[in-house]
């Protein structure tokens, strides 16, 4: 239970990061992870992104054995994201991907 919280937290910080930046807002995940632990915003974002992905993969794991679960899961995880790339407030249409 604990990979879906952080999975669910992790990718809000992750993905409302860009928004945060260009607003100049330093008191955000990845502003504070890179200060305490001496490492540059672009590390900390490649960190935080890797531990969506090891939550992701960890919940994907544990549901497995169940398909109407996972099916469940993953769809949730695909609305989520979804939600905030189509939101016009976080920006990620700036990134041209």
């Amino acid at each position: 239970m604990p990979d879906f919280m952080h999975y669910i937290n992790h990718t809000s910080d992750f993905l409302s990061f860009l928004k945060e930046e260009l607003a100049g807002e330093t008191l955000n995940f990845v502003s504070t992870s890179a200060s305490t632990n001496g490492i540059t915003k672009a590390e900390a974002l490649r960190k935080l992104a890797n531990k969506v992905a090891r939550c992701y993969e960890h919940g994907s794991s544990l549901l497995g054995s169940s398909p109407d679960a996972w099916n469940a899961y993953r769809a949730f995880c695909v609305c989520y994201v979804g939600f905030y790339v189509l939101s016009v407030q976080y920006k990620l249409d700036q990134l041209d991907l």
